[in-house]
């Protein structure tokens, strides 16, 4: 066990060298302080009773300035951590080198693991910083984007159908504690980028050129469940990157969905190494 944690503790110290990480997290730094910054401006000067609550300036709700942008921006920030960089790795067979010293599954492991921290981190670690902003800047007022606080059970969203029927994920929780509806929806972001990370280091490792191809599975997910999840299983990979009340997502469907691609990437991580293995014998 302990060689796995040591593996895990050098690539992540290997991915805090590397500038693909920091240019990573400077991209969402830069996403969420815009974010902010804009929703500053067009607040100032209005009456504090009129103005959004803060758990709605969120840099990852549906009506945030530049959500939309985000989406088409995610596939390229939890690709860049530490996937280009073993990408390079390889190009000047420097893995061979590691794989020496080390056993395959030791050095595998803790590349896998460093991604999906990796990942994790660079999503987490500004949104963090945006709610804080957020909630020390303004009070939660009784506005919202849904409706007033206190009449939030007859808001146009939800009067026709009842609460249970929202498409937002566990609506019921984010009507009591929006703030920290917020934090865990940006842990669940964070997971969501780590896998994400995991899916562009195999295509690192399967890819022999065109680096721009590492991006292309995760912007392929996003697509496939975007257009055909909605209508076949009533899935829409956006809600799990953005709170919105739009399409939805069952609660239920959340952590199969990412143990069904984690568990597809493995697969072919595996089937890759098994296949090279058989060609060098």
């Amino acid at each position: 066990m302990k060689k796995y944690i040591r593996s895990i503790w050098a690539q992540c110290y290997l991915m805090f060298q590397t500038k693909t990480f920091w240019i990573s997290l400077g991209i969402m730094s830069v996403y969420c302080a815009l974010t902010y910054i804009k929703l500053i401006t067009e607040n100032m000067g209005m009456d504090i009773s009129n103005v959004i609550r803060s758990s709605e300036w969120f840099a990852c709700f549906e009506y945030a300035p530049y959500a939309d942008k985000f989406l088409y921006l995610f596939p390229i920030i939890v690709s860049m951590p530490f996937a280009l960089h073993y990408f390079d790795e390889k190009e000047k067979k420097a893995d061979i080198y590691s794989l020496c010293r080390t056993e395959k599954r030791v050095y595998y492991v803790g590349k896998l693991a460093a991604c999906f921290l990796g990942g994790f981190i660079v999503m987490v670690v500004p949104l963090f910083w945006n709610i804080l902003l957020n909630y020390f800047t303004i009070h939660n007022t009784q506005e919202s984007y849904y409706g007033q606080r206190d009449v939030f059970f007859t808001n146009v969203f939800y009067a026709e159908e009842g609460l249970e029927h929202a498409l937002l994920l566990f609506p019921e929780f984010y009507i009591a504690h929006p703030t920290l509806y917020n934090v865990l929806f940006s842990i669940q972001i964070g997971i969501l980028a780590g896998i994400c990370g995991i899916v562009a280091f195999v295509t690192a490792h399967i890819v022999k050129k065109y680096k721009l191809l590492i991006f292309v599975p995760n912007y392929a997910l996003f697509w496939l469940f975007h257009r055909y999840g909605v209508r076949l299983i009533h899935t829409d990979i956006n809600n799990l990157v953005v709170i919105q009340n739009y399409f939805g997502i069952s609660e239920w469907k959340v952590p199969f969905l990412y143990i069904g691609i984690l568990f597809l990437s493995l697969a072919v991580f595996w089937i890759h190494i098994k296949r090279e293995e058989n060609q060098l014998q």
